[in-house]
């Protein structure tokens, strides 16, 4: 066994024991920490979470638990993933990312605007340059191109989808495939506020006309107006 010489150990001491600078508020600062609540996948395979670096940098991370895959991004973007874990979907700005977790298959659409059905089965994303809606399908990996609208939403319950366009508002049923028309009103009017009750079974929304004329209606899914 080697033993360092005792004056040469002396010597030593000051490159070997360095001080250490405080830790103050402004050095807490620049710690990367968690900003967001982290987004668990329906079976717990994949997470998404976003740290921040510094005030002016933060980084979105897609990681799996028990594999060390791991996806990032620049910025603060929210995830979602699909129920059978097969898709997670992140936005950032007008880009939407669409990734199989666990591989290197990415794709990306430019979105006007984008929705999310609570089922983790579905959602839609109205097309930036042409303004049609699509509708995805995340369990059987397909998408319908359901025209340009003016207003859209998925009820509580990730069932229904109601569309408006101009002075039409109409729900589709998600299972089904079927289409009501719920309202149609006369030139002028705007419907506005559309909102369904937390069951999804009844819609209700204000229809405004010329004159300050307005109304509020009430629907209940498979009835006449």
């Amino acid at each position: 066994l080697k033993t360092m010489p005792f004056r040469l150990l002396l010597a030593a001491l000051p490159l070997l024991v360095q001080p250490k600078p405080p830790i103050d508020s402004a050095a807490l600062h620049h710690w990367p920490h968690l900003i967001t609540t982290p987004t668990l996948s329906a079976n717990g395979s994949y997470v998404a979470y976003s740290i921040e670096e510094s005030p002016a940098s933060s980084t979105t991370l897609l990681q799996g638990i028990k594999t060390p895959w791991k996806k990032q991004f620049a910025g603060l973007l929210p995830c979602w993933f699909s129920a059978d874990e097969h898709l997670a979907i992140l936005l950032h700005q007008d880009t939407l990312h669409f990734i199989r977790p666990g591989t290197d298959s990415e794709r990306t659409v430019s979105a006007a605007s984008f929705q999310w059905a609570e089922t983790g089965q579905w959602c839609a994303y109205e097309q930036k340059d042409s303004r049609y809606l699509i509708l995805v399908d995340l369990q059987h990996d397909s998408e319908r191109n359901l025209g340009i609208v003016t207003g859209y939403g998925f009820d509580p319950q990730g069932n229904t989808l109601w569309l408006k366009a101009g002075q039409t508002l109409a729900c589709l049923s998600l299972k089904t495939e079927e289409h009501h028309l719920v309202h149609t009103g006369a030139k002028g009017e705007e419907i506005t506020n559309v909102c369904f009750d937390a069951a999804g079974k009844q819609l209700a929304f204000v229809v405004a006309a010329q004159r300050n004329n307005t109304t509020l209606w009430y629907y209940r899914l498979g009835d006449e107006t």
